[in-house]
């Protein structure tokens, strides 16, 4: 009896566990702000994320009026979606008359329910409503850039009123065009050296002197006394020796 009571109380602290790390891990209710640019036009969505339950909201959107002008507003992918149900809806209202600054809200003729639900509740068979009710779209901000130097826009959200679920706020930053990439140092030539003179070679005496060629010697060498005096004691050998042998064959 004590074992079973041990394993009961085990397994309903895992069950306690599990339920507890399922709520902290659950997504929150959000309203997102979500970029795209083209060209020289911005355009930033108003999406409810992870939102079932939501009824109303208004927010503040703002953003840099030195860079981006207002241009206008329209709805957003998922209204058109909502409006094909028999019993529910979306409305939004906007004021974009101060720079810097636009206020926008709107709600739900009943509340934003799963997908299934909508579907479920659609006028038409044929043309059955498809709500992305994890990322309801429910408005689009247009926008013209002004400075065409910026490279980034940045857009800040703050939720003043809602109902249904409570909401956090989540802005972004549109790219505009790439970061200029910096420009890699030029190598710079190196100085050309001066050619360095050469020392004229050294004689017996230490002095130092320079060879002069012989314009009357063309790659012999230049017959000087010492070389005449070798020469004659050289022949002067070789006779001896001659007469040196011809004495010995008469003996």
């Amino acid at each position: 009896m004590k074992l079973a009571k041990k394993v009961l109380a085990a397994l309903m602290a895992i069950a306690m566990i599990a339920g507890l790390s399922a709520m902290a891990f659950a997504a929150s209710p959000t309203i997102a702000l979500v970029p795209e640019v083209d060209g020289t036009d911005v355009y930033v969505a108003v999406v409810l994320k992870d939102a079932i339950g939501a009824k109303s909201w208004d927010i503040n959107v703002t953003y840099d009026a030195s860079v981006l002008a207002f241009s206008y507003a329209e709805d957003g992918a998922d209204v058109a979606q909502v409006a094909k149900t028999k019993g529910n809806s979306i409305t939004t209202d906007y004021n974009g008359d101060t720079a810097g600054l636009v206020k926008t809200s709107g709600y739900f003729k009943t509340t934003l329910t799963d997908a299934a639900t909508f579907e479920a509740d659609s006028k038409k068979s044929s043309d059955p409503a498809k709500v992305n009710a994890e990322a309801c779209e429910v408005i689009v901000l247009a926008f013209e850039v002004k400075d065409a130097s910026a490279t980034k826009a940045d857009f800040a959200i703050e939720v003043t009123a809602q109902s249904g679920v409570e909401f956090a706020g989540q802005g972004c930053t549109a790219v505009l065009k790439d970061e200029p990439k910096p420009t890699d140092p030029q190598p710079t030539d190196p100085k050309p050296t001066d050619p360095q003179p050469t020392d004229p070679k050294p004689t017996e005496g230490g002095e130092k002197t320079t060879d002069t060629p012989n314009p009357t010697n063309k790659g012999g060498n230049v017959n000087t006394g010492d070389n005449m005096a070798l020469a004659a004691a050289a022949a002067v050998v070789v006779l001896a020796g001659a007469a040196f042998v011809i004495s010995k064959k008469r003996k």
